[in-house]
């Protein structure tokens, strides 16, 4: 009987013994070490914050751009996305564009020209070969007439942006993305023409239209909505 609890007593040691240490390992790497839900939003906060602060200034210290910065913040704006991001795209495309009352089912670039429908209208950017050489006149042109800044005024400020822009757009140098990073530099550009800073979001149906327009050589809608971000800003 004694050898009997004895033995039990022994057995109660050896599984404790065990026991223990490995409900601390399953506690230390299960459950203690297990990232609250609430870790991920704020890592991916810090992470687009990081990319932000990468890209607080696309334009350098006198307002100048080059189309290597561009690239670069193209890289980092859309280094998680799964199109191929910081270089030239390596095709040739269409832009899907919306149409009035015309319920849309696809916006953007495309490499399938099904997705161009009566219902759409397509719109072709420069080819592909082009890219490089257009893109850098268009940056020495903003160059250009940016360090005459203080001899500018507020409606030859507006359309050198949105001259710009549309050259910008009608390039389209990335395969997708462009027109995130333009309105971002658009952004940075109307803070530093103006000297505050200046938030450029329109009615995205409202975008699209004025910039389908000044692809087509009518940039009056898109100087109106760039004139509108800019008067609001005074008015606060």
């Amino acid at each position: 009987m004694i050898e009997l609890k004895y033995k039990i007593t022994i057995a109660g040691i050896v599984v404790t013994s065990i026991a223990v240490p490995l409900v601390k390992f399953i506690y230390s790497k299960y459950i203690e070490n297990r990232r609250s839900v609430f870790f991920d939003e704020f890592d991916k906060a810090f992470v687009n914050l990081n990319d932000q602060l990468a890209i607080a200034n696309i334009l350098n210290s006198k307002g100048k751009l080059s189309s290597k910065r561009l690239c670069y913040a193209h890289e980092v704006m859309f280094r998680q996305a799964q199109f191929r991001s910081g270089s030239y795209r390596e095709s040739d495309v269409e832009i899907v564009m919306p149409q009035k009352n015309v319920e849309r089912e696809f916006i953007g670039t495309t490499l399938d020209l099904r997705q161009i429908s009566k219902f759409t209208k397509g719109s072709k950017p420069l080819y592909k070969k082009e890219i490089s050489v257009a893109l850098d006149k268009t940056c020495r042109m903003w160059n250009r007439w940016v360090k005459k800044k203080s001899r500018l005024n507020e409606k030859s400020k507006i359309d050198l942006v949105s001259r710009f822009h549309t050259y910008f757009m009608i390039i389209h140098p990335f395969e997708d993305g462009n027109g995130r990073l333009g309105r971002r530099l658009l952004n940075e550009q109307l803070t530093f023409l103006f000297d505050t800073h200046t938030e450029f979001s329109p009615d995205k149906g409202e975008y699209y239209s004025a910039v389908n327009k000044a692809s087509e050589g009518d940039e009056s809608a898109l100087r109106k909505l760039i004139s509108s971000a800019v008067s609001t800003k005074e008015e606060e």
